[in-house]
């Protein structure tokens, strides 16, 4: 092969890596994770202190690079994952340029390349602004710059590679994994430039601690840092690797790393055991890492330094065995074995580019919830979000407001207390005007006292569709005051005692209503909401089941007060002069109206929409 085609191969890798990632890319919303970078970026950009101010239980580096970006382009979803995207090309670039240094031919860096590019969950998290893309990308240079140092001369090589490790860290806790497995090859193979490379990778973390120190977040950081315990044991071993080996059994990596595994065995050369290491060590992580689940409906993070770290191993260890007769029957081998599960990986990566399964953030979703958000709460207000901190950035809140991703591991993380203590003074505070809580949290993730605390000081206003999160919904406080009298009876005993609507924008109306029922109900029952103009023409409605479909009328118990809300968006023009709010209920099974209960034959309330 010709150096000019091995540079074209080359670039036809890289073009590969950034084009898979960026398939789509501005399409989609935010996922949970990536939402709270980009809200934490947009607040550094605006001059805010991360660690004092915006305390997160991880290290700032990707929110600082995100920061900079925001600063020429202003907070734009896009433009991080183009960042992102080159992140993961320079991936695949240090890639090459390790093999290379590790003594392999040109197929083999190109096959290291090559499959962390197209790797199907490579590609599908590539596309987020997250934290793993700058992490795997700085752990690989720092590899390509220490290979560089151990073949010489390489005084500052070897410090280039520390401060590059130290780099990686501060994108990423779990980047310790890499960080030790160089410091530990560097203890029992090398020792030359082991004072080097530690004196480069203190200086950031000196630097960074530093930072902690001045912004008086040294105590909050390691409480946090100490007890996000991702590297923790959590599902069962047997469960953990059944899950893995599923995985494993549709990727050409399984087998191509094997062969590589076999010939660093039998070479015992310097560079093979520390590319090896790397791979091993994230292999382990992999292996503890608690909740892990390897299905397209829940990736683990871990998945992508794994990949990286295996790549570079699979290229160097098959240049290795190339280069060496003895070892191409193993090459061989290996290579039968890969070509098995290529139509499997080939459907993985079908799956991953066309999305035809997951369910993706919707980035038009987003924008709607966050202006209705922005509506329920001024200025002078709070948003507390549950959920995706994307909406938190689309409702253009405050620095006061709070978000919160609840991990579904928290609930057996030191850290449960002191998250529990947060979400509940963040509800009680009387400065927060609303709630925006996704279904995932809401079934699943909120410790039973703040689920208690919710649903009492805090009522649905609106449902909004986000399967990505199982829909989103938005809360705003409870009316402490008990409804007095009787607007209106209908049938089956059931008495609206309170009406009101507010207009919250020019074309959005809130609409609340209390009912009581004086008896137990056999059935169902659909509240409509229906806005009529000064000729009783219908101009816009809301139907749903009360409480945005958590209080179904089968479960009222006798004079139980049921707070309803619902949320009406009208026609272009807004509010007509003369406008009437109809409001009634009926059975869902045949659409039939509740009678009113005073023998007029009417079959809802109306009320004059004289609003402001």
């Amino acid at each position: 092969m010709t150096k000019r085609n091995d540079r074209l191969l080359t670039l036809l890798a890289l073009l590969l890596a950034g084009g898979l990632r960026l398939h789509r890319a501005g399409l989609l919303g935010a996922q949970a994770d990536e939402g709270v970078h980009l809200v934490v970026a947009s607040r550094v950009a605006a001059g805010a202190a991360v660690y004092r101010d915006l305390f997160e239980n991880r290290t700032p580096l990707a929110e600082w690079l995100l920061a900079l970006l925001f600063e020429l382009t202003g907070v734009d979803l896009f433009a991080a994952r183009v960042l992102s995207v080159a992140a993961a090309v320079l991936t695949v670039a240090a890639i090459v340029a390790v093999v290379r240094l590790a003594g392999g031919d040109r197929w083999g860096s190109l096959l290291g390349g090559l499959l962390f590019a197209a790797a199907p969950l490579a590609v599908f998290w590539g596309r987020f602004a997250l934290l793993e893309p700058f992490a795997v990308a700085l752990s690989a240079l720092s590899l390509a710059a220490g290979l560089r140092a151990w073949r010489g001369p390489g005084g500052r090589w070897w410090v280039a590679s520390g401060v590059l490790a130290a780099l990686a860290l501060l994108a990423k806790q779990t980047a310790v994994i890499y960080a030790g497995v160089f410091l530990l090859f560097l203890l029992l193979a090398v020792r030359r430039g082991l004072l080097r490379w530690l004196a480069g990778f203190a200086a950031p973390l000196v630097a960074f601690a530093a930072l902690l120190l001045a912004q008086g977040a040294w105590g909050p950081f390691w409480a946090f840092a100490s007890g996000a315990d991702r590297l923790g044991a959590g599902l069962p071993w047997a469960d953990t690797a059944r899950m893995w080996l599923d995985w494993a059994a549709r990727q050409p990596l399984a087998p191509l790393a094997s062969v590589a595994a076999l010939v660093a065995l039998f070479s015992r050369r310097p560079a093979l055991l520390l590319t090896g290491g790397w791979a091993a060590a994230e292999w382990l992580a992999l292996l503890l890492a608690p909740g892990l689940r390897l299905g397209f409906g829940g990736l683990s993070h871990y998945l992508l330094p794994l990949l990286a770290s295996a790549a570079v191993f699979v290229g160097a260890g098959v240049s290795a065995a190339e280069q060496d007769r003895r070892n191409r029957t193993i090459v061989l081998a290996g290579g039968l074995l890969a070509l098995l599960t290529l139509p499997a990986w080939s459907a993985d990566l079908r799956h991953v580019t066309w999305e035809t399964a997951y369910p993706q953030p919707d980035r038009i979703a987003e924008q709607e919830i966050g202006r209705a958000a922005a509506l329920l709460t001024p200025e002078d207000e709070r948003l507390v979000v549950l959920g995706n901190a994307v909406f938190y950035l689309t409702a253009e809140r405050q620095a006061a407001s709070r978000f919160f991703h609840v991990p579904d591991y928290l609930g057996s993380s030191d850290l449960a207390p002191q998250a529990e203590r947060a979400l509940l003074d963040a509800l009680g505070d009387v400065r927060t005007g609303a709630v925006l809580l996704s279904g995932l949290h809401l079934a699943e993730r909120l410790p039973p006292a703040v689920a208690d605390s919710l649903w009492r000081q805090w009522t649905p206003a609106a449902r909004f569709s986000y399967p990505y999160q199982r829909d989103v919904f938005l809360f705003r406080p409870r009316d402490a005051s008990a409804p007095q009298g009787e607007l209106a009876r209908f049938g089956d005993g059931i008495v609206l005692r309170a009406l009101d609507a507010s207009l919250l924008n020019g074309n959005t109306l809130l609409v609340s209503a209390v009912w009581q029922a004086e008896t137990a109900q056999a059935g169902d029952l659909v509240v409509f909401t229906h806005v009529l103009d000064a000729s009783g023409n219908l101009l816009a409605q809301h139907d749903g089941v009360p409480a945005v479909g958590f209080r179904p009328a089968a479960g009222w118990q006798p004079g139980e007060l049921i707070a309803d809300d619902h949320w009406i968006v009208l026609p272009e023009g807004g509010l007509p002069a003369g406008g009437t709010l109809s409001v009634g209920l009926y059975r869902p099974q045949d659409v039939t109206r509740l009678d009113r209960g005073d023998g007029s034959g009417e079959n809802s309330y109306l009320m004059p929409l004289d609003l402001p």
